[in-house]
């Protein structure tokens, strides 16, 4: 793998060498692997590092889910991804649930989170995607989300148009890190600085403690701000400044 992989995915490389002890099983085996629930890093990872012979999918029991599960075969084909769907309804008048409760409760519980994939809240019910073999002990375990008691069960009823990200424009002087977090989090370039340097500032998943650059789909996440993914640049101004596109997640 070319500097500019292991540069952009510092942090990352016990799991890159755990997917390609994956890679070999799926060879010597001839039978698929379902891997746990990726972030959008690992997906990229996995597909960037797959071997020629081998056939990676993604799916996170939704369209455009973020984190998803990949199964990894020898042959183009349908699988089961192992993945279920929960549901419960609470009374949205009097109760307010976010998704930092939802994933509170479930970690209190003790689930690892990569059994867990994406969280849906519309309107007075919240929906979790997870990995069937956790399924019933979410069920009988998980009774209050926010002091607000809760009943998970299946379904199939999965709300359509599910949007995960709000497009978000911002006017840089460069696509360095410092300059993107004032931008981002509306702050002087010295106070972003501060931010990078006391570790506020994660860049794919890991804290940063120095300044950088910026890459095609980094993801930034920004401590009491939010999370982000870089997309490039739409245009520059007249004044050479670049106006940079982002995701933001919602």
């Amino acid at each position: 793998m070319p500097n500019s992989f292991y540069n952009k995915f510092k942090g990352h490389e016990l799991f890159i060498a755990s997917m390609q002890d994956q890679f070999d099983l799926v060879h010597y085996r001839a039978k698929p692997i379902v891997t746990s629930f990726l972030t959008i890093n690992e997906q990229e990872i996995v597909k960037t590092i797959c071997p020629g012979n081998l056939s990676v999918s993604f799916f996170g029991g939704y369209e455009n889910a973020i984190r998803q599960v990949c199964c990894i075969s020898e042959y183009d084909e349908e699988f089961d991804y192992d993945i279920c769907c929960l549901m419960t309804r609470y009374n949205s008048n009097y109760n307010s649930i976010s998704h930092r409760d939802v994933l509170g409760a479930l970690m209190n519980l003790g689930i690892d989170r990569n059994q867990i994939g994406d969280f849906v809240i519309e309107q007075d019910r919240v929906y979790i995607f997870c990995k069937k073999n956790i399924s019933e002990f979410i069920i009988m375990q998980c009774n209050t989300i926010a002091r607000t008691k809760v009943k998970f069960d299946y379904t199939e009823n999965i709300p359509l148009n599910i949007q995960n990200f709000k497009e978000l424009h911002i006017n840089c002087a460069s696509n360095r890190l410092d300059a993107i977090v004032a931008q981002l989090a509306r702050c002087s370039r010295k106070e972003a600085l501060n931010k990078i340097h006391h570790k506020d500032v994660k860049l794919n998943d890991f804290e940063l403690e120095e300044n950088c650059q910026l890459c095609l789909n980094d993801v930034v996440s920004i401590h009491r701000v939010g999370k982000f993914i870089y997309r490039g640049v739409v245009s520059t101004t007249k004044k050479d400044r670049y106006i940079l596109k982002f995701d933001q997640f919602i």
